[in-house]
Order: structure tokens, then sequence, then C-alpha cells
């Protein structure tokens, strides 16, 4: 189609009057409407318009109800919507009179009142109670609970867990749960035995993590089976075996079946003939040898079932499958070739039965594990009066459906609510349908259907970008809502619309007609579904698609992830091209037009980031990392580690080895060597003190490590860390040379989080050490903030947002199904074993799993293609040709655009070789006459590239956090005090930790406190410290400073004759007459008060 010159302009502009017509239709407030919109075709602006033309119709904005997928989308409607106002307040008559006939299309009636109405609506949501409502689906549950909490079962000051929260009380009941598992008896104990002598630890970890997922319909099929008890027997009903049958049980009723003490029986008989026959026969042979086996096996169950194998691969190959050519055919005795092939059939069933019997024991024992988890997560939530988010969902509708009160709550929301905006309704769960559906229950029906003022529902959402399968959304639960919705609006006489948005005002027509072919193709033949078409806004924009050959590891390169690695340096060397053309050229882009899409974060992400900063080029990290996976981070821990148990000989070797010891490249092996060996039963940490004296590098370790012991006792997680690597003689600068710039984002994200820490938990190292291990915590990024530099990030977190020129890369090969676990359509979970060991049902079920797992794998596809504008580059990897060609999603691409006649066919001939094939890298661009291939660049100053000065490559030296307050008690910096230091450290914390105990067990524990706190003072001291520590408990003066009154460690901060003063109280009592503040000292007091530090005088 010819876009070009007049003809096509004014089709485009008829395209667009189309375009805005149907957006009018659609934001037009006295209508119900369901929107299906393409990508890039202005969902969020008709979200807005409709939230507008509600408030200029009088709706108050308390009345109006907009849900968003995620709080960004929220934010973003909420950003666009004051713009809007707050423009409106300032504007003359004639701009708001343009913009009221833009936004509803027609001029209003009355000017000077339209404009009156449009300047005081921004006032009016300004003063809307609680603010407005553009909130998540989840946001919006949590504010009705809190207004009905009695009515919803609920304590008033119940809490929302947010996920971090969530994922800790779920690690705790998981741990409790084992804990109790390995101790005690009976089904649970059974269960984690079963499930412990089949699957490895990480393993049992990612299939409880499934059942977490599905927790909510997981506990709901439970309850409506009668138990867990019931619900295992519905996975022996699915897999169709009696659930009291075993593995020894299915193999005894087999060698039963020869009749083995039957002297007579078939089986002596065939074995006879076999025997006889079958001297030339190699098969024949094994087949007698396994038959002679089999029946003259010993009643024994081990016995057995060594037997059994060699029987039954008499009827099998290797891979389970029957023996297509078997050799008994030819005997001569008839009823021999009867009796096995009737074992042969018999023999298959068994086969069959014993597949389903390994499953259910393993399929049931992992259920029980799941539910005795749940069950204890439940209660801790209980115990802190604190709900998670599947919680808001359920007990809200609930709230809204089930209890006695719910009507009369849908009364005083009838008053509340009269219009429900949905935006992303393609990823609406069942269970928020179900929220949102109870709160338009009486919009239409009964007086509220005949109300002069109309109520309305209104969604909009495309099923081709549903992408959160794992999280509980249906595609075809869009049109299924649609439909609903639709009957219940007709049927109340009311007027409805399906509004279909599809011309597009972001990408480019050739990139819009590469979407339309890859996604119309895979829905032709049996794989039928919906087509598309998408139109563009931008006719005359060129656009152009490269599909790179699959990158194999260089030729000699043996390193994990070299073909990873490769792809990477590709990508960044391509993305400077397009950034600094090589010609000198000015460039149109700059890094921060440029994006980078992948499907999984690993293993491609973190190198391309680091790629992308060895060329220079600026990009703003990944989009989301899990800390405890990234190198700086595993070595700060191994520092905790060591601080906290200065014995753990295993920690100290890590951090020997790395710059945190004091060293910039850390103790090398042979000086690590000469440490650890011949030391008899001495530990790694008292090997170094000995060899202090002899080696300046030992040395300079060993008093690095010795203040940060002394650290370790007294500062909080954060103010260690901090000092660790920016205080005197600080590791950040030798971490990130060793570990590349990329690592600077760990460990800022992983001193923030100790920062957070400190603020809502006592700030132990100890329990922030636990608390960051157990966590598996993920740490997220808004990439819209990331202006200016390249963003990488996965598809999922590429929703909404769009760039010039999209890179998208994944790996060359079939999708994996990572989950072990599928679920039948009434949640029944079934445990997959490996391939060849499943029953037919798990089989089936599989086969449908991956059926849907490949259209969400389309569906991303799309996604991740429709975020450009400009231009698209797919790019995959991989360690080996694959067999055959399949759907990922390079050759998707390449497939559905090689023999198109809309797409002249290019070849990047610059491109390097990267595979064996010699695959070259395609160009297609679209087949338009006339049109200039690439577009002209635009000079833009900030885009050429300079020769950056040599100390802007370098990294900057550390900087100390500056001193904002003086501290009330003097720092002990002097090497010569360390000892004094760990011994008065000892005493504060002696008294810290014995203060809450009786006499006795006082006296019993304080001598190993005392080891394991400060495990490298000398015997002597350490008791004569305890001696002196249990002296000032056991005096009755003193008695009054560890009453319920008292405080331990309590930070204080104030201004002194304009000095800002802060530091900790050992000890504080506050009685109803006076404060007493206590300081403990273990050094010489001063001889008067005027000799006390300047801190204490003030």
């Amino acid at each position: 189609m010819d876009l070009g010159g007049p003809q096509g302009s004014r089709r485009v502009t008829d395209a667009s009057v189309e375009a805005r017509r149907r957006q009018r239709e659609a934001s037009d407030p006295d209508i119900s409407a369901w929107v299906s919109a393409n990508a890039g075709t202005g969902k969020t602006k008709v979200l807005t318009d409709r939230f507008l033309r509600l408030l200029l119709n009088g709706v108050p904005p308390e009345h109006i109800v907009a849900i968003t997928f995620t709080r960004a989308a929220a934010a973003e409607m909420e950003n666009r919507l004051f713009a809007e106002l707050t423009k409106w307040a300032a504007d003359d008559d004639a701009a708001i009179r343009d913009r009221i006939e833009e936004l509803v299309g027609r001029s209003p009636g009355d000017l000077q009142t339209s404009a009156e109405v449009a300047r005081r609506l921004l006032v009016q949501v300004l003063e809307c109670p609680g603010g407005i409502r553009i909130q998540t689906i989840h946001a919006f549950c949590q504010s009705l609970l809190a207004s009905f909490p009695l009515e919803a079962g609920l304590a008033p000051h119940f809490r929302a867990l947010d996920e971090i929260d969530a994922a800790a009380l779920r690690m705790e009941a998981r741990t409790s749960m084992l804990q109790a598992a390995g101790q005690q008896g009976g089904a649970l104990a059974e269960a984690f035995r079963t499930v412990a002598r089949t699957l490895a630890e990480r393993q049992i970890g990612e299939v409880l993590n499934d059942f977490s997922s599905r927790r909510r319909p997981f506990h709901e099929i439970v309850n409506r089976s009668g138990g867990i008890d019931a619900y295992v027997a519905r996975i022996a009903a699915r897999l169709d075996i009696d659930p009291t049958d075993t593995e020894a049980g299915v193999i005894r009723r087999a060698w039963l079946r020869t009749e083995p003490g039957d002297a007579g029986s078939a089986a002596r008989q065939a074995l006879g003939v076999l025997v006889s026959e079958a001297e030339q026969n190699i098969l024949l042979v094994a087949a007698a040898d396994a038959l002679e086996a089999w029946i003259d096996a010993p009643d024994d169950d081990a016995a057995l079932l060594g037997c059994w194998s060699s029987w039954r691969d008499v009827f099998v190959t290797q891979k389970g499958t029957p023996r297509q050519r078997v050799p008994w055919t030819s005997l001569g005795s008839p009823n021999t070739v009867k009796f096995l092939e009737a074992e042969c059939s018999a023999v298959l069933e068994d086969i069959a039965t014993l597949k389903a019997t390994r499953t259910f024991d393993l399929s049931s024992a992992i259920a029980r594990l799941a539910e005795e988890e749940r069950r204890r997560y439940e209660r801790l939530k209980r115990n802190l009066v604190a709900v998670d988010y599947d919680d808001l969902l359920v007990r809200a509708a609930d709230l809204l459906t089930k209890r006695s009160a719910s009507d009369w709550i849908l009364y005083k929301l009838d008053g509340g609510v009269s219009h429900i905006l949905v935006d992303e309704a393609q990823d609406t769960a069942p269970s928020q349908w179900q929220v949102i559906s109870a709160v338009a229950e009486d919009f239409f029906s009964g007086v509220s259907a005949t109300q002069e003022a109309r109520r309305t529902v209104f969604a909009v959402g495309d099923p081709k970008q549903s992408i959160y399968r794992f999280q509980g959304a249906d595609p075809d639960g869009f049109a299924r809502k649609s439909r609903e919705f639709e009957e219940r609006v007709s049927g109340a006489r009311l007027p409805w619309k399906s509004v279909q948005l599809d011309l597009s005002f972001r990408s480019a027509p050739a990139l819009l007609k590469a979407v339309d072919q890859f996604w119309n193709t895979q829905r032709e033949g049996p794989r039928h579904g919906e087509q598309t078409t998408h139109a563009a806004q931008r006719a005359d924009a060129h656009g152009r698609i490269e599909v790179w050959p699959p990158v194999e590891p260089e030729e000699g390169d043996e390193r994990p992830n070299a073909h990873v690695r490769r792809l990477a340096r590709l990508m960044a060397e391509r993305i400077r091209t397009l950034i600094y053309p090589s010609d000198g050229t000015p460039s149109k882009y700059g890094p921060g037009d440029i994006m980078v899409l992948v499907r999984k974060r690993l293993p491609l992400m973190p190198f391309v980031v680091r790629a992308l900063r060895e060329a220079g080029i600026p990009v703003a990290g990944v989009d989301r990392m899990r800390l405890i996976d990234q190198p700086p981070v595993i070595d700060l821990i191994e520092l905790a580690r060591f601080l906290l148990h200065p014995r753990d000989d295993l920690a100290l070797a890590n951090v020997l080895k790395g710059p945190l010891a004091g060293l910039d490249q850390g103790l090398g092996e042979d000086q690590l060597f000469a440490l650890a060996h011949d030391r008899d039963a001495r530990s790694l940490w008292d090997s170094l003190r000995e060899h202090a004296d002899e080696d300046a590098a030992y040395r300079t370790v060993y008093d690095r490590l010795r203040v940060l012991t002394a650290k370790a006792a007294s500062e909080t997680p954060f103010d260690l860390f901090s000092f660790a690597l920016d205080g005197e003689q600080g590791s950040r600068t030798a971490l990130l040379a060793r570990l590349g710039p990329d690592a600077a984002d760990a460990i800022e994200e992983f001193l923030f989080q100790a920062l957070e820490f400190g603020r809502r938990e006592i700030p132990s190292l100890e329990r922030f050490t636990n608390w960051i291990e157990g966590e598996s915590l993920e740490v997220k990024r808004d990439m819209e903030l990331a202006s200016g530099s390249v963003r990488i990030m996965t598809v999922h977190a590429a929703k909404g947002l769009e760039a010039p020129i999209v890179f998208i890369a994944e790996r060359e090969g079939k999708p994996r199904l990572l989950s072990s676990i599928v679920w039948d359509a009434d949640d029944t979970a079934i445990f997959k074993l490996p391939e060849g060991e499943r029953p037919d049902v798990v089989t089936e079920l599989q086969r449908e799993f991956a059926e849907e797992e490949q259209r969400e794998y389309e569906r991303l596809l799309y996604v991740a293609m429709t975020r450009a504008k400009d231009r698209i580059v797919v790019a995959s990897w991989q360690k080996r040709p694959p067999k055959e060609p399949g759907t990922w999603w390079s050759n998707l691409v390449r497939s559905a655009l090689a023999d198109n006649a809309d797409f002249d066919v290019g070849v990047d001939a610059t491109f390097p070789r990267v595979d064996k094939g010699a695959t070259p890298a395609y160009v297609f661009e679209e087949n338009v006459t006339g049109s200039d291939r690439e577009t002209k660049p635009v000079p833009s100053a900030s885009a050429e590239q300079t020769d950056l000065p040599t100390w802007l490559q370098t990294l900057a030296p550390s900087e100390r956090a500056p001193r904002l307050a003086r501290r009330a008690a003097p720092e002990v910096d002097d090497d010569s005090k360390a000892v004094a230091l760990a011994r008065g450290t000892l005493a504060h914390q002696l008294l810290e930790h014995l203060a809450g105990l009786g006499g006795a067990e006082r006296r019993g524990r304080a001598a190993a406190l005392a080891e394991r706190l400060a495990p490298e003072l000398p015997d002597s001291m350490r008791a004569g410290l305890c001696s002196v520590v249990l002296d000032v408990f056991e005096q009755p003066e003193f008695a009054f400073m560890f009453s319920a009154d008292s405080r331990a460690e309590v930070r204080i901060a104030g201004e002194l004759d304009g000095r800002l003063v802060e530091g900790q109280i050992d000890r504080l009592v506050v009685t109803d007459d006076e404060v007493t503040v206590i300081d403990f000292k273990t050094g010489a007091p001063p001889a008067s008060w005027q000799d006390a530090p300047v801190g204490y005088r003030d």
C-alpha cells in the first residue's frame, strides 16, 4: 500500500479522524464501554479523557474509581489528569473551549459556564476526601477493608504486608514446617522423607514456591475436598490408581501373576521353550535369563525390584516404549508365544501403574508439605494482625458477596461509587474481577438502573498483551467479561459500546506490518485464533527490522556463557555505532532512545550491562536484581559471617581473597596456603594473628579485620558496612576495580537495605545477615526515570514504555517449562517426573500447559515488538544449532517476513559470522516505491562523540561521609588501645544481654556468651570481666538500672551551644520523677568532672 504523497496523507488524516472519533466514543461518560486497544493506540489518553469528561459532567471525583494494573500506571494517569486540570485553571475561556471541543467533539453550549466549571475542577479534585481514587485493585481493596474492618472479620488495626514482608513470613513458615517434619512423626514426616529422597533442596523450594503462588486456589480446593487427606484422594482419582497402592505392591502382583511356585505354570513352560530354542538368538537368550531370574526370585521386595527391571526390559526399550521387533514370534510353541504376548500387554499396564504410583507418592507428599506451610503462614499472619495481597482480594470479595452485611456495605458503596474504570483489563485475574463485579452489582439493576444520573463501567485492554498468566491472568477472560457486562447493561436498557482502537501513534508502518505478519502467521491452520491489523499514524516514518543469526561461542572460548558474552559485546558495538556513527556524522539517537528487552534476566542482562559500560555507553543497569546473587553482596555477607563467627575458617578465607580485608587484590594463593597449612587445631584467625608480625600484608589484613570486628560489636549493619566500604582504608574502589563498575548498583542497594532494616528492626548484624540471605530479595527499579541511558529490562517490565530502537534478545531454542508442577482444570496439582516416567494424564496436562506457554511466549514477543518506534533488532544465542527450526522469537520473525511481498529483504554484510551455519543477518524494510530507506540524521550536539578526559574515565577515590554530628564519646582509633576497646565492648554487650536473665542463669551463661562475643581476648581477661559484670548485677544499689523502667543502647541526638551532638546511651531509666542516664566505663574514671570528655560535660 502506497502511503506516500497527497493520497497517503489523506488516508492517514482520515484514519486519524476515525481514531479520534472512536476515542471520544470510548470516553463518553454517559455510556458503558469495553475498549480493545492495540499497542500504541492511546489507551492511557482514553482513560484520562473519560475521567475528565466525568468531572465535566458534574460527577463528584470521590464517586469515580479507576483501577490500574500497577502503581506506576496509576501515577502516570494521575499526573496526566492533574496536568490537564492545572492547565484549565490558568487558561482563558477560548483555550478551555478549544480543549473541551477537542475532548467531546463539539463546542460547549454555554462557554462561560463551562469554563468556570472547568477551572473549579482542580480545587474539587484537590479537596476530594481521601484523594481521587486512581489505584491498583489491591489498594482499592485495602481501603475498602479499612472502611469496614469488623464486617470483614479483621481487627481495625490490621496491616497489609508488602511483598518483602510477606516473603519473609512465608520463609519463616517454611522453616518451621521443615523443622517440624524432621522432628516429628506421622504423615508430615513421611511426606518430607518421600520428597527429600527424590528432590534436591533447591527443587523442593521451587516446588513449594509454585504452591505458594497459587496458595488461594490450592486452599480452596483443599477445603472443598474436605481436608488434605480428601485432596490427596483426588490426586489418586485423577491418576486412576488406588491411593493405598505402593510400587512394591505393583511389582509383587506382577511377580505373582507368573505363578512362581507352580512347576507346571505357563511361565515355567515358556522358560523351557526359550532355553531349548535360544541357542542361535541373543535376544531369546536374554529373555530366557530374565524370565528365569524373575520366576525364581526370592519373596523379597528389594530382590523383586532388581529382577523386575530385567524382565521389563524384555518388552520395552530404554526409553520405555514397546519394542517394535520381538524375538519370540518365530518360536515353535504357540502357548509360549501366547504367554509372552499376554505378559507383554500386562507389563505395559504395570509400567503405567508404576508411573502413576510414583507420581502419586511424590505429588501427595508435596501437597501435604505445601498445606502445612500454608497453615503455618496463615497462623503467623493472624498473630501479626496482617493480611497479604491475596487476602486483600479474597476478603474484599467475601465482604461484598458472602457476609451478612454485604447488602448494607454495597448500599454504602452505592452512594460512593458511580463509575468504574479498569485499565489493563486483559491482565485482571478472576479474583480481581470478582471484586469489581461485586462493586458494580447494583449499577444496572433495580432503582440504580432507572436513575437519571447514569452509572457506568469502562474497561480497556488488549488480549494480545496478556502476559501475566503466572499471576492468574486469563487472556480469554477479557472477551468473556465483555459479554457478561454487555448482557447486564443491555438488559437494563442502558447504552453499551464495544470499541476497537487500531491506529498506532507510536510505531512506523513497517514495524506494524511485521507485527501483523508474525501474529497472524501463528494463527493460521490448526492453531487458529483472532488475527489483527494495525494502522500507523506515522505513515511516512521509515521502519527497519533486523534479525541477527544465533550467536555461538567463539572458537577456543571455554568460559561459561561464552556465547552470551559474545552477543552482549556485539549488541554494545551496534548500540555504539547507532549513537556515535563511525563516519563522524551526528546521530538522531542518544542512549535514552534505546531499549534492550529480554524474556528472562539471566544469563544475558548482566553481560549486556557490563559490555555497555566497558564501551562507555550510559546504561541504567538492570531493572531488577536478586541481591544475594550479586558478587559484591556475596563478599559483604562473607565478611559479616566472619565478623559474627571469627572461627568460621571458610568465611575468613573468602574474605582474605578479596579487597574487603584491606588489600586491593586480597591475599594470594601462596599467602593463604601459608596461613592455612600445618596449623593443627588452630583457627585461621588465630593463625593470621600469629603471622601478623612476620609479613606486612598479614599485618595490614589483621589490623583491618580487628578494627572491623570491634565495630561489628557496637555499630549498626549500615554503619559497619559503610565504614568497610567508604571509611578509612575503605574497600569500595578496590571492589569496583575487581568486579567492574556494574557492581556499584548492587553495593548501593545493599547499603540501602541495611539502612532500611535498621529503621524497622533491631539493627543486629546477625539478624540482618539472616534476613538478607533468607529473603531472596529482588530489587526493582523504575526504568521510566532512566532518562539519557540505555534501558535494559524484561518484557514484563516494559509494559507501557516505548523507545525509538528496541533490541529483543532470547535464547535460540524451545522455551523451557521450568515448573515441576502441572495443574488441571480443578486446581489439582501433580508433580512432573522426568519425561518417559510420566503417566499419560500428566503428559497430556503438560502438552496443554506447553501450548498455553507457547501462546504467552508469542504474546511476549508482540509486547516486545510494539515497544519500538523506528527499529527492531532481534538477536539470539545458542550453544549448538538446534535439530530443526522452532518457534523461538528470532525464527518466528525471520520466517514470517522472509517471503512477504511487503518487505525488501537485505543482508547486513558488516555483521560478523557468528554461527557454524554462517547464517546472515537479515534486514527487512518496507517495500515502498520512492521511500527514503534511512531517515536522514538530525543534528544533535549532545549526541556527538567526543574524546573524554582521563579523569572522567577513572574511578573517583572513595569519600568519607560528612560528619554532621560530633559523637559524645570519643572513638578509639589508636591500635595500641585495640585490646582496651575490645574489653570495653564486651563489657557493654554482657551488661546488655545478661540483664534480662535470673541470677543463676546469668552466672551460667556469662562465660559462654563472652567467648562467643570476644574470642580474640585472652581467657583470663574474659573471666575477670565476667566476674566484674556479674558483681554489678548483684549490687542492690544498681538494681534500678536493670528494672522494667530501663532501656538499653538508646540513641540520642541534639544541639548544644550551636553544635550538633549525637551518641548512644548505655542505659536509660525513666520514672515518673526523674530521668537517669547511665554510661558504663571500663577504664580509669576521670579525676574530676572537668577532666571528662567535652561531650559529657556539656
